[in-house]
């Protein structure tokens, strides 16, 4: 009767995953928005138009191609690193 940790273990966490999960990070009703006094679902009643969506999505686009390409130059750089560091000291 030795095995009291781990079957005791194996009990909480089958208890823990049947339990109903209340906290969702997507059921936000009614809660506020941190920054300001201005609740979540009256932000969602107002609707963007099409141009404001399209500016949106280039500037989506544009971050993430900005983010994609400080990316690879910072991988290259590192891999040079590497390199010469590899080159000179072994």
């Amino acid at each position: 009767m030795s095995f009291g940790g781990s079957v005791s273990a194996m009990i909480t966490t089958l208890k823990n995953n049947s339990r109903k999960k209340n906290k969702t990070h997507f059921n936000r009703k009614g809660m506020p928005v941190k920054s300001s006094n201005i609740r979540l679902d009256e932000l969602l009643k107002v609707k963007a138009t099409q141009q404001q969506l399209s500016e949106i999505r280039k500037k989506v686009k544009e971050e993430n191609r900005k983010s994609i390409i400080q990316s690879i130059i910072l991988i290259i750089l590192i891999f040079v690193a590497f390199y010469f560091v590899n080159k000179f000291l072994f």
